[in-house]
């Protein structure tokens, strides 16, 4: 893989690094001023929403021009905003909704940014190590997700909050810096046809994937597991305190995220060739953890399943990247890759928001149908444990069609 490549990377997500630690501290900032939930939710929520609306508007235009220029252009808007919010920081001003807009517009920019990124990634990188490369992605987000809050809240402690702010400017423009000086290969421009309408083009790519049967399921499949995840990591935090501790919780929340880091460490080495026959093996092997719910387990069970369930997810991660990078051609990357962060981020976002709903829903079921109580048990929350039951239940039988239509393909 080409260094040049695994510099970007580093650079990126040290940019990213950043700019989560700025998001975290500025949310816990303003929920200390405020001191509505409601707001913090809603803040945490508009964080994603322009990604979900707007990256597939970026990626039909990402295609369109020089990518290098628009990752500039995408950390310096984001920058921009960045610096807007510290200068309003060391003014005092507390109008909420102005810092909400501030970090939609600078989320509009990361958007941009990493559709650039994809495609990038994508022309530069050969065929045979894009596994590697989307292993050392993953391995990114998993080092953010566990070091970013932590690093966060010891600053935002022992430093306050502008000097986490002076960290991310620091960091977005190291990045501008270094990709100004890398090259890249130009990718060619779309001509301004007929497929430079935005509707339209969203149009073709529903049709470009519809015709790669494989790899619209396995769209279907990456957002489900997403839906998933997003689930198992609210109710887990229930599940967990009924029987133990927060301080066991945040050790079972740590022993998770090192699962991801070990899931893109051992795939660095290794080369998948069948890419979409290993994502359904992770996903049916994410789904048969989900099954240890229906058990009498303790908390030693949970930690070892949280730990396996992280595992597999962010080792169907790395092989779903791997493969729609191999699958689709470079001049689709930008719009079909933005099309799959949107769709990831709204599955992740319903995930959260329909955690409660569904676990009413399960208390219900269970109130209905008497014996399944029987099945499952009455304690450590069952209604939480049935949906949980559910959902691998669900990801199996997406798991089976998508084995049988590669199998009834291979054959052909």
């Amino acid at each position: 893989m080409p260094k040049k490549i695994i510099f970007l990377i580093t650079i990126q997500f040290l940019s990213l690094f950043g700019t989560h630690m700025s998001d975290f501290a500025l949310s816990l900032h303003l929920y200390e001023q405020s001191g509505s939930l409601s707001l913090y939710s809603y803040f945490s929520m508009m964080i994603v929403l322009p990604e979900i609306i707007l990256a597939p508007i970026i990626g039909h235009y990402v295609d369109k021009f020089n990518k290098k220029w628009l990752m500039l252009l995408g950390h310096a808007g984001a920058g921009v905003s960045s610096v807007a919010i510290l200068i309003l920081l060391q003014q005092g001003y507390q109008n909420f909704y102005i810092y909400l807009l501030l970090v939609m517009i600078g989320s509009f920019f990361n958007a941009m940014v990493f559709a650039s990124f994809h495609v990038i990634i994508g022309y530069e990188v050969k065929e045979e190590s894009m596994g590697k490369a989307s292993s050392i992605i993953e391995l990114g987000f998993g080092l953010i997700m566990i070091l970013s809050p932590a690093i966060g809240a010891y600053l935002l402690d022992t430093q306050g909050i502008f000097a986490i702010f002076y960290i991310d400017i620091a960091t977005f423009s190291l990045a501008l810096l270094f990709i100004f000086l890398l090259n890249f290969k130009k990718s060619t421009t779309v001509q301004k046809d007929n497929k430079s309408d935005f509707f339209e083009t969203l149009k073709e790519n529903f049709i470009y994937l519809k015709s790669n049967r494989l790899l619209w399921l396995s769209l279907l499949l990456f957002s489900l597991v997403q839906f998933n995840m997003a689930q198992t990591t609210v109710l887990i935090t229930p599940v967990i305190l009924s029987i133990s501790t927060k301080t066991i919780l945040g050790m079972i929340i740590s022993l998770s995220g090192i699962g991801m880091l070990i899931a893109s460490i051992s795939l660095l080495s290794i080369k998948i060739d069948r890419s979409l026959y290993w994502i359904n093996r992770f996903a049916m092997l994410q789904a048969l953890i989900l099954f240890l719910a229906i058990l009498h387990v303790n908390i030693i069970h949970i930690a070892i399943g949280s730990f396996l369930f992280m595992f597999f997810s962010s080792s169907l991660n790395i092989t779903n990247y791997a493969y729609w990078q191999k699958e689709i051609d470079n001049s689709k990357k930008g719009q079909l890759f933005a099309m799959r962060n949107s769709i990831m981020m709204l599955s992740l976002m319903l995930g959260y928001l329909l955690s409660s709903p569904l676990v009413e829903l399960m208390k219900i079921v269970i109130e209905e149908f008497g014996s399944l109580s029987n099945i499952i048990g009455t304690y450590l929350k069952p209604e939480i444990r049935l949906l949980f039951i559910f959902n691998g239940i669900v990801i199996l039988i997406v798991t089976s069609i998508i084995e049988l239509k590669r199998q009834k393909i291979d054959d052909e």
